[in-house]
């Protein structure tokens, strides 16, 4: 890497030693400088194993504080982790009222409660109609039409889905955004902005299409076939918690796992239509009053805020058969809830859906989708 002139850091040698002792294959990737990890080209590699496993540890040197760690795996059972903890929030620590934005805070903190080395499972399932039409590969219908335009105004007139990151990364190679608008902003909705016509080449456009996206499409649209069902794993670690590179394995005994958590929220106002207080109620039946519980927040890798446990349960995942539950969050002090709706604990929410002038108590549904799993470059499947 010194004799090709890539950025190495200093203290990496040590990370990589044990892999060099093992004969390991390393992928090398040079980024042009003002580039990042977004415009890497999808690779595909296929090698021999006994376990799918991520080489984390080389990661410490130049990773950040509650670095996110997803991992999708395509097989026909649900893939676990086998030599970290696996753990289910505690739906509790979610900030409902501002639809789940502090889910990977959550996250976070749950695993650091694990002694963090753990996963979440965010989604396991079949993969889907809709995930399997988004990796199709472009058909040559439309790669026809594509070769037939000369400006940005006729690719703009085309019906392209304009939000594959691997499209824009092709397009924005090719033209400039205007001025002050980001790339990936311009590329997802080029129709937004004032744009003077740029010369634009389709045949160049159709043929990159065809050689940088359709093979890597069409492999992971033949591993879907096969392997039709999908789990995603989402983990945050710091540098310091990088001492291990997770194994994974899979089991035919788990259920699926939902991608969607849901509640109900109960608003009780007074007579002038300000909310008195707002009643959760979680899809498991429990619930509790929010303006008594404190959502969990992290920042630069430390709670700051959370009143609640993050994690619900910690538990080691098997190759068969259930999981072997360690801690189960049970402390009643920890779980407010049932509390009289004649509180008068008095917080103005401030949103539009929110209580009216005359009705004394409003109820809506919150819903929190982990759309990740409909992009994902990197996919797993069992040698």
């Amino acid at each position: 890497m010194d004799e090709n002139q890539f950025a190495v850091p200093e203290d990496i040698d040590s990370k990589l030693q044990p892999y060099i002792d093992l004969n390991s294959a390393f992928v090398v990737i040079k980024l042009l400088a003002g580039q990042d990890a977004g415009d890497i080209v999808p690779l595909a590699l296929s090698f021999g194993g006994d376990r799918p496993s991520i080489p984390l540890k080389p990661t410490a040197v130049a990773a950040s504080n509650d670095m996110g760690v997803i991992v999708h795996f395509l097989d026909t059972d649900r893939a676990v982790p086998v030599n970290y903890q696996h753990v289910q929030i505690n739906e509790k620590a979610i900030d409902w009222l501002s639809s789940g934005s502090n889910y990977a805070s959550v996250v976070s903190q749950a695993i650091d409660e694990a002694g963090g080395k753990a996963f979440v499972t965010d989604y396991a399932g079949a993969v889907g109609e809709q995930l399997q039409n988004l990796m199709q590969p472009y058909g040559e219908d439309q790669l026809r039409e594509i070769e037939m335009i000369s400006n940005t105004r006729d690719l703009f007139a085309l019906s392209i889905d304009r939000t594959n990151p691997d499209y824009q990364r092709i397009l924005l190679s090719m033209i400039m955004p205007p001025q002050g608008v980001s790339a990936e902003d311009f590329a997802a909705c080029p129709n937004c902005y004032a744009l003077e016509d740029q010369a634009l080449d389709g045949m160049v456009l159709a043929e990159k299409i065809r050689t940088e996206i359709n093979p890597i499409y069409t492999e992971i649209h033949h591993l879907v076939s096969a392997l039709p069902y999908l789990t995603r794993l989402y983990s945050t670690l710091s540098p310091s918690e990088m001492i291990d590179d997770p194994l994974f394995s899979f089991n035919t005994d788990l259920e699926d796992v939902s991608n969607q958590h849901n509640a109900t929220a109960k608003l009780t106002c007074d007579a002038q239509g300000n909310t008195i207080e707002t009643k959760i109620t979680l899809s498991s039946g429990e619930s509790y009053l929010a303006e008594n519980v404190e959502p969990t927040v992290r920042q630069d890798g430390e709670t700051i805020r959370g009143s609640v446990p993050a994690a619900n349960i910690i538990e080691q995942m098997m190759e068969a058969g259930q999981p072997e539950v360690i801690s189960e969050n049970m402390n009643p002090s920890n779980m407010p809830t049932n509390q009289s709706e004649s509180t008068n604990t008095s917080t103005s929410i401030g949103n539009d859906d929110g209580c009216q002038q005359t009705p004394n108590a409003l109820f809506y549904m919150i819903l929190i989708s982990l759309l990740g799993i409909i992009r994902f470059r990197k996919l797993k499947s069992k040698s």
